[in-house]
């Protein structure tokens, strides 16, 4: 008996992996737009830090660097339909965006100042197709949109809120978390040195929080509320299934 629960759970371990892919959009062929180079660098700390991590496959981390909108797309779909059914999906992006009639858009290094909403990312319309044609158990989204609060330079771009209740919709009863810096997504959390604090206290999150095995969604999202001030913290923005496992605890 002891044999065959020990066969089970390596079974488990073996065939259930965290596939994770990392979009950091910081640079964008239309000059209007503001060039956010510390996307960039907050991506290579945390590629950094997953490349420590024992119970992430480095195989099964995927990075794009200034992608265009079909990369991303066919990304995506490439991801969300070759992982399997004991597999999480982590994805993780670090750039502009904004909200526009409840929906979430993030602008891609192609996109065209005189035509924002059409050439960004529709993240909100695409997660529904995603989430349709997924297989993997769960899926963790974090939107680290919070490096500037303009987004282009001949423009002001309306401060909106995201629709929550929308997203809730499209996600149902699926195991699905999305961590917003945000509700209204271009809006920064910048330092006097131009460091976003809270791209520093999502790092730390990965590597302090946490007091079991496993580091979930509510542990990430509870370290870096608790140190936000007051105000700050009312901007941070959970929506769906909190009990999602990522990482192993590296303390542990």
């Amino acid at each position: 008996m002891h044999v065959a629960f020990l066969l089970i759970t390596l079974t488990v371990r073996i065939f259930s992996a965290v596939k994770v892919c990392l979009i950091s959009v910081a640079s964008f062929e239309d000059s209007n737009f503001y060039q956010i180079p510390k996307a960039l660098k907050d991506a290579n700390q945390f590629i950094n830090l997953l490349s420590k991590v024992e119970s992430i496959n480095q195989d099964d981390i995927l990075y794009l660097e200034n992608p265009k909108l079909p990369k991303l797309s066919s990304t995506l779909t490439k991801l969300f339909s070759e992982a399997q059914q004991n597999d999480t999906i982590f994805l993780y992006f670090f750039g502009h965006g904004f909200a526009e009639g409840g929906n979430i858009y993030l602008p891609m290094s192609d996109s065209k100042s005189d035509s924002l909403k059409n050439t960004s990312y529709n993240f909100s319309s695409d997660l529904k197709r995603l989430l349709e044609i997924k297989k993997a158990k769960e899926i963790f989204v974090i939107l680290n949109t919070s490096y500037s609060d303009d987004i282009l330079k001949n423009s002001k771009i309306p401060r909106e809120k995201v629709d929550i209740d929308s997203i809730r919709n499209i996600i149902s009863k699926k195991k699905v978390a999305i961590l917003l810096t945000s509700e209204m997504l271009n809006q920064s959390y910048l330092l006097s040195e131009g460091n976003s604090q809270i791209s520093e206290l999502l790092l730390k999150a990965f590597i302090e929080s946490g007091k079991q095995e496993w580091i979930t969604i509510q542990d990430v999202y509870e370290y870096v509320r608790d140190r936000l001030g007051e105000e700050q913290k009312k901007r941070l923005v959970l929506i769906g299934e909190s009990a999602i496992e990522l990482i192993k605890n590296q303390k542990q």
